[in-house]
């Protein structure tokens, strides 16, 4: 073999080694590269979940607030109502009762007479 021949041959090996190391490096760079997109998508679906849970606990919050502030309110008009002397509706409708079975006994009392 010739002097020439053999430095091609080294030069075809080395180029295949560089060859085979810049493969080598470009799929590792892919993998990091896949790593990442792959964490960064994790990344965003866990933000994305930990934001429907805040919003779904904040939507939780303001119907309890709410409620506790109808009751609040409710509460507030009763006692209104109460100390203005005002008849609530069940007092109203208890009347109601009482003057209807008056009114009965009124109308027999004067049948028998």
């Amino acid at each position: 073999m010739s002097n020439a021949t053999q430095e091609l041959k080294h030069f075809n090996e080395a180029m295949m080694q560089t060859t085979m190391q810049a493969v080598s490096t470009a799929l590792w760079a892919q993998e990091q590269a896949d790593h990442l997109v792959r964490a960064c998508l994790d990344s965003q679906k866990s933000t994305r979940e930990e934001g429907k849970k805040l919003a779904e606990k904040m939507a939780e919050q303001v119907k309890a607030n709410q409620e506790n502030l109808q009751r609040f309110i409710h509460s507030s008009v009763s006692l209104s109502l109460a100390s203005m002397r005002i008849p609530q509706p069940g007092q109203v409708e208890e009347l109601n009762r009482k003057v209807e079975a008056l009114t009965k006994e009124l109308e027999a009392i004067k049948k028998s007479k």
